[in-house]
């Protein structure tokens, strides 16, 4: 696998607005050269080995105007910033499972298992470069920025996981599940930062299947999830640096079912989940004058709760047609977070929408001509922990018309079709000299685009 991707970046504008007004065009390109091997051995009538292993080598370029404007937008003052980081990263991963056949199932030859053992060695290099001048005739006042942090950071992480699913009478069947995962982290900075904690996690799930009749399942299932702790790369406060390893516990009940000789397909859950020292992806601005300053970094909550439904059908009137809709109902809180910017316990996650909608049709003829419509809805929710603004409610409509061989696909597309102006990212500071005052800043939504794609299979 090779890929070579040369993007600009330049996602804000000062006035909120869709026309940018920087003077060093930011960069966002990727290189990549990967490969990936997987074996299969069949040779035992009680069991088969499968072997995955793969190697990625990046090379990631970022960099973006710091401070969003030109000389004229700032105009009397000089104000001038950018930020640049050069990132270097090797993952090697292989995985290795032992699934039993028919002939090597246990417990009387009625419960089918499974082990394996997961490695994973991670190493990433990061030079980051933040440079600026800034000048106030108004106040005589100069200032300049010429930072670099260099970091090295090598992650290993093993684990040994295995699987039981036992049937339970004629239409029952019980899972059990169980992860162990060690992981080694080192880090070293330019700085003289040198840390080298370890975690062992543990996950698992138990689970029930439950066949009324042939078109109607209903399903449980309990499970503890983890996220291992890591660090925070780049220009981050030491007590920001390092973030811990979150644990979730989760219960979910559902249904599957199909309808009318499979036209129609349901299916639908409820979830309740508790979060221990949530990870969270929030920012910060280190120096009110220095927007180079402004830094993404994970921390942790102490802990939150979700509940949520969801629900998805969809309906086949005839061989050409398919119409769908996906509901998506949420109440994700934090029980007790306090940051050093406000106190959010009892609020509402981040990027947490009470509701999401997504419903449309395609419509696809013998001949290989075919036409989609489809719209999708999500209610207001809160950028970030840091900062208390909110987007609004927003929807967007999306068409495509197009033709399919079996080789080949064209189409001609349009998406956000009314042009509706929403937001994605919201980040409130100062970022306007000479007084910077606190305040949002918003990264918009695509506008309507139309393109035509070609597709060509081999």
């Amino acid at each position: 696998m090779y890929s070579d991707v040369d993007d600009g970046y330049d996602a804000f504008a000062i006035d909120n607005s869709l026309t940018v007004l920087s003077n060093r065009p930011g960069k966002d390109a990727q290189r990549s050269l990967g490969a990936s091997f997987n074996i299969d051995w069949d040779g035992s009538t009680k069991y088969r080995i499968n072997s995955v292993a793969s190697i990625v080598d990046t090379e990631i370029d970022f960099s973006f105007d710091a401070d969003w404007g030109n000389d004229d937008a700032w105009f009397p003052v000089l104000y001038d910033y950018v930020s640049r980081n050069d990132r270097q990263r090797l993952s090697l991963n292989r995985e290795v499972r032992i699934i039993s056949k028919e002939a090597g199932r246990i417990f009387d030859g009625n419960t089918d298992w499974l082990v394996g053992f997961y490695v994973n060695k991670l190493d990433e290099e990061l030079t980051t470069i933040n440079q600026g001048d800034y000048f106030d005739p108004g106040f005589n006042f100069a200032d300049s920025l010429d930072d670099r942090l260099d970091s090295d950071f090598e992650a290993f992480n093993a684990a040994l996981f295995g699987q039981l699913e036992h049937p339970l009478g004629d239409s029952g069947r019980l899972t059990f599940g169980l992860r162990f995962e060690r992981r080694e982290i080192d880090y070293l900075d330019s700085n003289g930062l040198n840390l080298r904690p370890t975690e062992n996690m543990l996950g698992g799930e138990l689970a029930y299947a439950h066949e009324l009749n042939d078109r109607t399942t209903l399903f449980t299932s309990l499970s503890r999830g983890y996220k291992a702790g890591g660090f925070n790369l780049g220009f981050v406060p030491v007590g920001r640096r390092e973030f811990s390893e979150e644990s979730l516990w989760n219960i979910e009940v559902g249904i599957k079912s199909r309808f009318a000789n499979d036209s129609i397909i349901f299916g639908g859950s409820v979830f309740y989940s508790i979060r221990k020292d949530q990870q969270v992806e929030t920012s910060f601005q280190i120096d009110p004058n220095d927007p180079a300053s402004f830094v993404f970094f994970t921390d942790n909550a102490a802990e939150g709760r979700t509940l949520g439904l969801e629900a998805d059908v969809r309906w086949y009137p005839n061989d050409d047609l398919e119409f769908y809709a996906t509901i998506g109902l949420l109440n994700a809180e934090f029980d007790e977070f306090v940051t050093p910017q406000v106190s959010i316990s009892g609020r509402d996650q981040a990027h947490a929408p009470n509701y999401t909608l997504a419903t449309g049709g395609v419509y696809r003829h013998e001949s290989g001509w075919f036409t989609r419509v489809d719209f999708t809805a999500k209610d207001e929710f809160y950028f970030d922990v840091s900062h208390d603004q909110q987007s609004e409610s927003y929807s967007v409509t999306n068409a495509r018309i197009g033709y399919q061989s079996e080789k080949w696909t064209t189409q001609l597309w349009l998406r956000n079709v009314f042009d509706e102006r929403y937001a994605v990212r919201g980040f409130f500071f100062g970022n306007e000299p000479p007084n910077f005052p606190p305040a949002l800043f918003i990264r918009q939504g695509d506008p309507r685009q139309i393109g035509v794609s070609f597709d060509m299979r081999f």
